[in-house]
């Protein structure tokens, strides 16, 4: 499903940056010229699949050291140089291949000389960095909100509050306490940092939306459909454990140990909508939140790095490589007994 999400951003960058290529023909007053409109077509084409591959596909982990603006001026830089010579090339070939010119002889002409210092290329370098500058700004923003988020308050899709049925995991930290006073404020700071950053992969792939944080917990929440599809919500904490493994020479390191967590699990109805006016934020209500967190809790007296209600294991359909286990129960604000239970992956031994 990452690969779905990913793909279908990659399809709306390349729509966009067609649009855009498609128009670049008023700018230039050449809307009738078939040239300057298969120009701006191409130059669309390349110019935003090579965004996609940067900011899609090529994954920089020293970014996240990188603040907001600094990013964005970054990108921004570097995206309208390559559009620039992008646009730059398509045309001094179009143009050489209209004249019936060699493309050699034709940067030597005086057609190139009038195209650079008599044409319209300024504003077409203002238009470039404009655009790159508009995209890189929402997809960051996009980033940093959280997945849908920012596409939920332009829609107003939570604009009213609705019911929906959702899977929550809490995630936290052991022994925080302990490695905050051992580690300092500052270095614990950069240890959560990255311990959230190696995890989110995981998470993604998934199909797990991040809700918040809480100092040294993460609530992720999953649409029933989504949560359940392929154990999701189940495979989710054993891939994150699978990152932090593959960096533990990093933590031990960096850090002195390797970080471990508990994951609560659970499911049901909330209330979904936008709170807040000056600070807005999309927020869930409902019993399901508190008994997910008093859930995760429940892990450390049971000693067992994970705890699933029974509501979620009736729900999501186990494949063979997890095996679960009762543990406990907790009672709901009805009295109910809500059993809990622990997945494990199957030990699977050669018969020979």
């Amino acid at each position: 499903m990452r690969a779905v999400n990913r793909t279908w951003k990659a399809v709306a960058i390349v729509l966009i940056g067609l649009i855009a290529g498609f128009l670049y023909p008023l700018l230039s007053k050449e809307f009738g010229n078939p040239y300057a409109i298969v120009n701006g077509l191409v130059i669309g084409l390349l110019g935003s699949l090579y965004i996609v591959i940067i900011e899609l596909y090529l994954v920089n982990p020293h970014n996240r050291r990188i603040g907001f603006l600094a990013r964005w001026f970054r990108k921004t830089a570097t995206y309208t140089v390559f559009l620039f010579f992008l646009i730059l090339f398509v045309l001094t070939a179009s143009r050489s291949i209209e004249l019936g010119m060699n493309y050699s002889d034709y940067l030597q002409s005086d057609h190139f000389a009038k195209l650079i210092f008599q044409e319209d290329i300024h504003i077409i370098f203002l238009y470039t960095l404009f655009l790159s500058a508009a995209i890189i700004f929402v997809n960051q923003l996009s980033r940093k909100m959280g997945q849908g988020v920012l596409w939920n308050f332009i829609t107003g899709h939570y604009h009213r509050p609705r019911n929906e049925h959702r899977i929550f995991m809490f995630l936290d930290l052991k022994d925080s306490t302990r490695w905050a006073e051992r580690l300092g404020d500052e270095k614990f700071s950069n240890l959560l940092n990255d311990f959230f950053y190696d995890i989110t992969p995981a998470i993604i792939a998934t199909e797990g939306i991040i809700y918040r944080y809480v100092g040294d917990e993460v609530v992720v929440s999953w649409h029933t459909a989504q949560g359940i599809r392929n154990a999701n919500c189940i495979r989710a904490s054993f891939l994150a454990k699978l990152a932090i493994k593959r960096r533990r020479e990093y933590y031990l390191g960096e850090y002195g140990f390797v970080p471990e967590f508990r994951t609560g699990l659970h499911c049901g109805t909330v209330v979904v909508g936008e709170v807040g006016e000056v600070k807005s934020q999309i927020a869930f209500v409902g019993d399901v939140l508190y008994l997910g967190s008093i859930i995760e809790a429940k892990c450390k007296a049971q000693g067992v790095d994970n705890l699933v209600s029974q509501d979620l294991i009736r729900e999501v359909p186990l494949p063979g490589i997890y095996q679960t286990r009762p543990v406990s129960s907790i009672p709901d604000k009805r009295g109910n007994e809500i059993g809990l239970y622990t997945v494990s992956e199957v030990t699977f031994t050669s018969p020979y």
